[in-house]
């Protein structure tokens, strides 16, 4: 009598639900979500929760593979329109060209004042780049296309005033909040939170808060003259900190002295952080981020007599609070580099650099030394780009408190 046979090994070809909607969608780029939102109701239903865009955005940005760097290209011409180039390939065709969604928009009323989480923080003026007062923020998801308009509530005229004092926008994980921090040319700073959609003064009674700010903003380093100016640089935002770097230049020998301002986004206090020491070098901060985890200073130190050929490209990184490493020090060989500047420094080692005339953008082999062009004049395309328009494409929403 033969033995009775044990039951084949059944294979089944169907993953179980729980694992492809919480293990495999929350990997997938924010792109393809939101082509699969349409399947069923069930997985629109689980795409659109706050809950999962957390998700989906702490594997995102733990996966250095995947996070990718958008830039947004705009139109320099009615109806106001973008598309976007993918920084680590900016070679690949550009998605098609979508409309700007907000009314009012052109490239005289538009204006990027921080980024974080893929959420733009948009400045719109009523008639031109000229105007003093920003009439409406908005807080806008380029990828999904939802926005919203800030409201006013506790604010002042300083919150919307257009003068080159910094917007940094921040996560709030002690209170599951997005927060936007102005500091002001008028000594004070004011906090914007998404959850309220109300704005406050921030007030530190432990020690004269305005007067510190004006000491910081007021600050003139030694070896400039008495006139002089300050820009700032685009935020950067790392492990609950947020960074402002302040660039003072003078007037008469266009030196420039370089400042950070951290705020500690859980104790609500600031500190400032000193800079790499340049001395008496000319230079020019070419970009402020983070990358690989760290904070980075990139600079262009120029000649001694300011030759437009002979530069070197200094990338800097922050160890700690205040110490310096040199990571990159870059001498251009060739002439068609001469007025241009970093804009992404891509996985490879290579960087996307972006032309004050023309405003072209190449990339370049710095090992090679050889340069690959993206872009070769955009002005003359009709298109234009601004630093503060790098970010990553997620599904977070700026209405998701409203859900």
């Amino acid at each position: 009598m033969a033995e009775p046979q044990p039951p084949p090994n059944i294979i089944t070809t169907e993953l179980p639900m729980e694992i492809l909607l919480f293990n495999i969608l929350p990997r997938l780029p924010a792109k393809s979500l939101r082509r699969f939102m349409s399947v069923c109701k069930q997985w629109h239903s689980l795409i659109t929760t706050p809950s999962f865009a957390k998700i989906h955005l702490h594997h995102l940005t733990n996966n250095d593979h995947q996070n990718h760097h958008k830039l947004l290209v705009l139109s320099l011409s009615e109806p106001y329109e973008f598309h976007t180039i993918d920084c680590e390939t900016p070679k690949d065709p550009s998605p098609a060209t979508r409309f700007v969604p907000f009314e009012g928009a052109s490239w005289e009323t538009f204006s990027i004042v921080t980024s974080l989480h893929g959420m733009l923080c948009v400045g719109i003026t009523k008639s031109s780049r000229e105007d003093a007062q920003y009439s409406q923020l908005i807080l806008w998801n380029p990828l999904t296309g939802e926005y919203k308009m800030l409201s006013k509530a506790g604010s002042d005229t300083e919150c919307y005033m257009k003068t080159k004092s910094p917007f940094g926008l921040y996560y709030s994980s002690s209170d599951d909040d997005y927060k936007i921090l102005r500091v002001t040319n008028f000594h004070a700073a004011y906090m914007y939170s998404l959850k309220s959609d109300s704005w406050r003064k921030v007030v530190k009674e432990t020690y004269s808060f305005e007067q510190w700010v004006s000491d910081w903003l007021s600050h003139k380093p030694r070896f400039l003259n008495n006139w002089f100016s300050y820009t700032w640089e685009p935020t950067a935002f790392l492990n609950e900190q947020l960074y402002f770097l302040k660039q003072a230049t003078d007037g008469d020998c266009f030196q420039n002295s370089y400042s950070i301002l951290m705020f500690d986004t859980k104790t609500q206090n600031f500190t400032e952080i000193a800079t790499p020491s340049f001395r008496h070098q000319l230079t020019t901060c070419s970009s402020f981020m983070v990358h690989r985890d760290r904070i980075h200073l990139c600079v262009t130190i120029w000649g001694g007599d300011c030759n437009v050929f002979d530069y070197n490209i200094e990338l800097w990184r922050m160890d700690g609070d205040g110490d310096w490493t040199k990571v990159v020090n870059y001498r251009p060989m060739s002439s068609d580099l001469w007025n241009k500047y970093p804009l992404h420094l891509m996985r490879n080692g290579n960087w996307l650099m972006h032309a004050l005339i023309g405003g072209g953008i190449v990339q370049l082999d710095m090992d090679k030394q050889t340069t690959d062009v993206v872009y070769p004049n955009m002005i003359d395309m009709g298109i234009y780009i601004t630093l503060r328009g790098k970010y990553i494409e997620t599904i977070v929403s700026p209405n998701q408190y409203m859900k």
